[in-house]
């Protein structure tokens, strides 16, 4: 699985509607942790990241990867729905 960008994944984050608190939960990381990675922080570990864009994806979310005539982004896999903690 390829990491998306901080912005894309603060992007997917806001797209679902939920406060840092309620993504961290749902990922299974700590809510500063997901401050750091939304930041951009260089010092995370990737598994951390992984989670997180596991748990935007399992909630609906699809990353599109950087092309040749567009660049990085985000849709809806599936019908959006609210996800419930």
């Amino acid at each position: 699985m390829a990491t998306a960008s901080p912005e894309i994944l603060r992007a997917a984050r806001t797209m679902l509607g939920m406060q840092q608190k309620q993504m961290s939960k749902l990922a299974g990381i700590s809510t500063p942790t997901l401050h750091k990675i939304e930041s951009g922080n260089k010092r995370i570990a990737i598994e951390y990241v992984e989670r997180l864009q596991a748990a935007l994806e399992k909630a609906g979310i699809e990353f599109l990867g950087e092309g040749e005539v567009s660049g990085e982004g985000l849709r809806w896999r599936t019908k959006p729905h609210r996800v419930i903690i």
